[in-house]
């Protein structure tokens, strides 16, 4: 391989990178949580691109052409996984504010039997009660969990795993750049440049995930981002299954 043409495969590697999918939402929404979570998902995805790549490499994901089918069932596996974490985001933002509802109804109700002013839009109106003084969040009402790694790497696996998109991705990608003999230095070099893109660049969105989730952390910022992000993972896991 010419100097030239690994520069190429590099530019190629880039663009397979910071192409918007999946991975890239959901590394933007454990980066908001964290730096550390959004690393420890990049980490992740890195390692199932490796595997991907190295199934090209190796012949294996040939079997995605030679068999729709196969494909057909990793695409509704990855599709149906993201379905999941999405209603996994948003159905704690639900539990919530409706603790939030039931915690707030008996303060309406005490403030109504002091004298103090009801509520001006009816008794299930309660949004405008203040919580308690320097508790952005009610007492008794469970807030958003903070991962493990563990559970935040599992995450990210599956996720890059169940994408078959990748294999023939680097089934089209790999080949025209390896030699007509190629050892195991060409081989690895590719690979290598590949997950060096991928994790550079997954770091760095999780710098800047970091740094705008630091806004997010007060009041409602953290059921925002669940909610938000919850949505769209289920929008991107259904149109994955339905197109």
């Amino acid at each position: 391989m010419t100097g030239t043409e690994y520069l190429a495969f590099v530019g190629a590697s880039l663009v397979l990178a910071v192409t918007p999918g999946p991975d890239t939402f959901l590394t933007l929404r454990f980066g908001a949580r964290g730096f550390r979570a959004g690393v420890v998902y990049t980490l992740a995805v890195t390692v199932g691109i490796v595997a991907w790549a190295v199934l090209t490499l190796t012949g294996v994901a040939v079997l995605l052409e030679t068999y729709p089918g196969l494909r057909v069932g990793i695409t509704l596996v990855g599709g149906s996984y993201l379905v999941y974490l999405g209603v996994a985001a948003l159905l704690p933002v639900i539990r919530r504010h409706r603790a939030r509802r039931l915690q707030r109804a008996p303060r309406a109700a005490a403030l109504v039997t002091a004298g103090g002013p009801a509520p001006a839009t009816g008794e299930h109106d309660v949004g405008h009660l203040p919580a308690a003084p320097g508790d952005p969040v009610a007492p008794g009402v469970p807030t958003p969990g903070v991962r493990s790694g563990r559970s935040v790497f599992g995450t990210g696996l599956v996720s890059s795993l169940t994408n078959p998109k990748t294999g023939l991705f680097f089934l089209a990608l790999l080949p025209p750049f390896l030699p007509a003999s190629p050892d195991l230095l060409d081989r690895g070099l590719l690979v290598a440049t590949v997950a060096a893109a991928i994790f550079v660049y997954g770091v760095l969105l999780s710098a800047v995930a970091d740094r705008a989730g630091r806004f997010l952390t007060g009041g409602s910022g953290p059921d925002l981002v669940d909610l938000v992000s919850g949505t769209i993972l289920v929008l991107l896991g259904l149109t994955i299954i339905l197109l």
